[in-house]
């Protein structure tokens, strides 16, 4: 090591191999060889009679018995009675640490959980907004960054032929503004479109046949006409990963910020689906999905898959070994799975009149997707192969409404959330067990899904639902005792996936498919946050040694901080040495670090400071101002040293 300069009192640092020279009230140990003596002996009596022996040798300052008389270095001063001659003090050195190198498993990052909630279908209703019933998706964001996500949606104002748009504070439902003449049946997207700051509104006018982007203050930014009626949910996304946004409405693939036509869809029908993105085939650029089709990002058809038509809905998922995507789709009486090259691995029937948006999770904790349809009548829940696990009945005549998900008692199985022609459903992902239900939404059940999204700020998520029956509009539920799982604040389109936006609205240019993604989710909020690796600073006294118990006397004082983290900490942590005499304490050293203290790594000091100084109980801090962002900030602090000191 080399001798370090801290910024408190006078204090040196020794930087050498060293070893305990001193017991810690000073006292030399026995080893051999001399040192040179600064005291010159007493003269032996000239009157001592002559033996005919020869003299015993003259005792010499070297922490030795030379006279063999059973007394060390006698006659030489000991000035501060520490027990060892003054002309050996001040070479005492404590011992330093070995190199240490360990890990915490939480520093890694990842997914965290947080605590189960004690009730977890226990419910209370947060607020509700009642200006007219609502037949689609609600959306969640914050649009004006103001740290507070905006729920969105439309409603009837009355019906659903007649429909408005409304924006709403997340935290209390207060309507910030409406807009009138909107499509009632179609949902919203949200997205920063022109990659400039506030986020904007993506929907469609009454009637269905023209799509409309609006600022975060309702003006209107840009339209466009397309060929279809009802029922419609635009998507989001950067195709290319290029930094330019598209939204994808019906069969057009428009430009976000402008609205200008990039290309046409080739034989999609006019009504009742949802494009959905993702990287199918992991090149970099995203593939559209609609109905039974796969589409490149410019537009052209790659292959077509089994039957499309009215009410069909595509969903990418990863269902066999390969890492590429399949696409999975729902349509009236079928589902159908369908490989990476357009092959149809396997269709089954179902009771359902149309098809349905789905939500795609691994239900069961197995490692692979599984797929939960509301088809007419019953939520099944479909393995990767089309085989059913689980069947819940429900009432839905048509089987057009829509799954999502979320595990919100944090077993690691995310739920099944559903509303039927009466209730919201809460269902048990492995079982399909109904572990939640309140017969007070009412629905005529047309295209529409709950949302999950944390509305109000608080780290908690909150199930979004609309009704137009029973509470007749927006409901926001969250746990009765406040301790409901982390959610995102975002759940920003009908097709979402977590990968496909971020927090603040801004679009991935390059993200990873649903299921190469932790939370492996499709039309689902995942209930964990995502931790990034980050270091975790401890330090710890090794030793002390007083070489001087004089006045100015010196002492050694060694400590060891580490990093049990995998990310390296740049120079400049601070370390604080306090000394006391246990009831009190005084700072008495401040160091700070110029090596990088590398991830799962350790440094060692020594620090020389006056024995006077650091009484007999010392500690240390390590980052007292927490300016390194850690995993955890609770373990700074060292154990007390307690030793001797000096005698009185």
């Amino acid at each position: 090591m080399r001798r370090l300069t801290p910024t408190a009192l006078t204090l040196a640092f020794a930087a050498f191999p060293a070893c305990t020279e001193y017991d810690l009230t000073g006292e030399k140990e026995t080893n051999e060889g001399t040192t040179e003596a600064t005291t010159e002996p007493a003269e032996p009596d000239s009157d001592e009679p002559e033996t005919g022996e020869p003299p015993p040798p003259e005792e010499e300052c070297n922490g030795i018995d030379d006279d063999g008389d059973g007394d060390i270095d006698e006659d030489f001063p000991d000035t501060d009675g520490d027990g060892v001659a003054d002309c050996l003090d001040g070479e005492c050195e404590a011992e330093l640490a070995e190199p240490r190198s360990e890990l915490e498993s939480e520093c890694e990052g990842g997914p965290s959980l947080g605590t189960p909630p004690a009730d977890p279908w226990n419910t209370t209703i947060e607020w509700q907004f009642t200006d007219g019933p609502v037949f689609s998706t609600p959306t969640v964001g914050d649009l004006d960054d103001d740290g507070m996500p905006e729920v969105v949606t439309t409603y009837g104002c009355p019906s659903y032929t007649s429909g408005c748009l409304a924006v709403l504070d997340g935290a209390t439902g207060a309507v910030k503004w409406t807009k009138s003449g909107i499509d009632a049946t179609g949902g919203t997207a949200l997205g920063d479109l022109e990659g400039d700051g506030p986020a904007e509104i993506v929907t469609y006018l009454a009637g269905g046949s023209v799509v409309v982007a609006y600022d975060l203050d309702g003006n209107e930014l840009w339209r466009q006409s397309l060929s279809t009626n009802l029922e419609n949910y635009a998507v989001i996304t950067d195709l290319e990963g290029d930094g330019d946004n598209e939204v994808i409405a019906n069969q057009l693939i428009l430009d976000a910020p402008t609205g200008a036509l990039v290309a046409t869809l080739q034989g999609v029908s006019l009504a009742w689906g949802a494009p959905a993105t993702a990287d199918m085939d992991l090149d970099g650029i995203q593939e559209i999905m609609i109905e039974s089709r796969m589409f490149n990002a410019d537009g052209t058809l790659r292959w077509s898959c089994g039957t499309g038509g009215v009410g069909s809905f595509p969903h990418p998922v990863n269902a066999d070994a390969d890492p590429e995507g399949e696409l999975l789709v729902s349509r009236g009486g079928q589902l159908t799975l369908c490989d990476d090259d357009g092959t149809m691995l396997w269709t089954v029937s179902h009771a359902g009149v149309y098809g349905a948006a789905m939500a795609i999770a691994d239900f069961d904790n197995d490692g692979m997707q599984e797929y939960a349809l509301a088809a007419r009548n019953n939520v099944l829940l479909y393995e990767p192969d089309g085989s059913i696990r689980w069947s819940t009945p429900v009432v839905d005549g048509s089987g057009l409404a829509g799954t999502t998900s979320w595990d919100i008692d944090l077993d690691g199985v995310p739920e099944v959330i559903y509303g039927d022609e009466q209730d919201i459903l809460v269902l048990d992902g492995a079982t399909g067990a109904v572990v939640l239900r309140d017969a007070n939404h009412g629905s005529i059940t047309l295209a529409e899904t709950p949302a999950v999204a944390d509305v109000d700020a608080d780290g908690q998520g909150e199930l979004i639902f609309g009704s137009n029956g029973g509470y007749s509009g927006l409901t926001v539920f969250g746990g009765t005792f406040g301790d409901w799982p982390y959610a995102r604040p975002v759940y920003n389109q009908y097709s979402y996936s977590s990968v496909n936006i971020d927090d603040d609205l801004t679009i991935p240019t390059n993200p990873d498919p649903p299921w190469l993604s932790d939370a492996n989710l499709f039309r689902g909020q995942p209930s964990s946050i995502f931790v990034s690796a980050a270091p975790d600073l401890a330090v710890t006294i090794t030793d002390v040694c007083i070489a001087s118990c004089e006045t100015g006397g010196m002492a050694d004082v060694t400590l060891q901080v580490w990093n049990a983290g995998p990310v390296d900490v740049e120079p400049g942590v601070t370390i604080e040495l306090y000394g006391g005499d246990g009831t009190t304490d005084t700072l008495v050293a401040t160091y700070t670090t110029t090596d990088v203290l590398p991830g799962e790594g350790s440094l060692e000091l020594s620090l020389t400071l006056e024995h006077a100084a650091i009484g007999t109980h010392l500690r240390a801090v390590v980052d007292p101002a927490d300016a390194v962002l850690e995993c955890d900030e609770l373990d700074q602090t060292s154990p007390t040293y307690v030793h001797e000191g000096c005698p009185e």
